[in-house]
């Protein structure tokens, strides 16, 4: 049986000024890095707004997941609206 490799990508970012490893998906990086471009900031700028908002004993991973497809959805509401 063939074992399977991880197709998560661990980056090293700082969140609320404190440097953490955080593991995604390429796409999902891919998705931080342009929604933080549409805002004018850092992927470390929104990982650290989303560790404040985020509820408690959420991990931050699970947390930017959410977020990703919050925005993306708010984005296509938008346009329909």
């Amino acid at each position: 049986m063939k074992s399977q490799e991880s197709t998560l990508v661990s980056r090293n970012i700082t969140v609320l000024g404190h440097r953490t490893s955080v593991r995604l998906e390429p796409d999902m990086w891919t998705a931080l890095k342009d929604i933080a471009d549409r805002e004018g900031c850092k992927i470390h700028d929104v990982c650290s707004l989303i560790a404040l908002r985020k509820e408690q004993g959420t991990s931050l991973t699970a947390a930017i997941r959410v977020f990703i497809v919050l925005y993306y959805k708010a984005a296509v509401l938008a346009r329909i609206i």
